[in-house]
């Protein structure tokens, strides 16, 4: 009987624990998209990747807004949703998604701007990474970019 109450009181203090890491786990401060586009990507719509780009970058995704930025990246590839700046622009990864939902290694956004990145996608997609275009001072670690980073990989959720 003693050991029934032993093993009862050990479970309600699991399922209790368990619970507290589920409450603690839900409360953990999600990137916004918001915070991302004014404090990294605001600056790539005003200087290069608007309708007025220069360079033929008007072919690719208009990235001028904060809602046309989200709607004309995320989820998007150069192959099959920007056809004519295949042929115009650095690289040839353009089978990638732009940004892939969750998975920040794969997008190819964060591989033109993370050298580690860059070199990673590039070997296993066997293709080359645009990030060359960016050595403008764009292009850094991932440190410098943790926030666009950490909004991917939580899902990039436009909310």
């Amino acid at each position: 009987m003693v050991q029934g109450v032993f093993l009862i009181k050990r479970l309600m203090l699991l399922c209790s624990a368990g619970c507290f890491a589920l409450f603690l786990n839900g409360c953990a401060e999600t990137t916004q998209f918001e915070d991302v586009w004014e404090s990294s990507l605001k600056d790539c719509s005003t200087n290069c990747h608007s309708p007025d780009g220069a360079n033929n970058l008007h072919l690719g995704p208009d990235m001028s807004t904060q809602d046309k930025f989200y709607a004309n990246v995320v989820g998007k590839t150069i192959g099959n949703d920007y056809a004519a700046w295949t042929n115009v622009r650095t690289g040839t990864c353009d089978d990638v998604q732009l940004i892939e939902k969750g998975d920040a290694a794969n997008s190819l956004v964060v591989a033109s701007l993370v050298q580690d990145v860059a070199d990673a996608l590039a070997a296993s997609e066997n293709c080359t990474v645009a990030i060359n275009i960016h050595d403008d001072g764009t292009k850094a670690s991932a440190d410098n970019w943790a926030a666009l980073i950490k909004w991917i990989n939580d899902g990039a959720p436009k909310e």
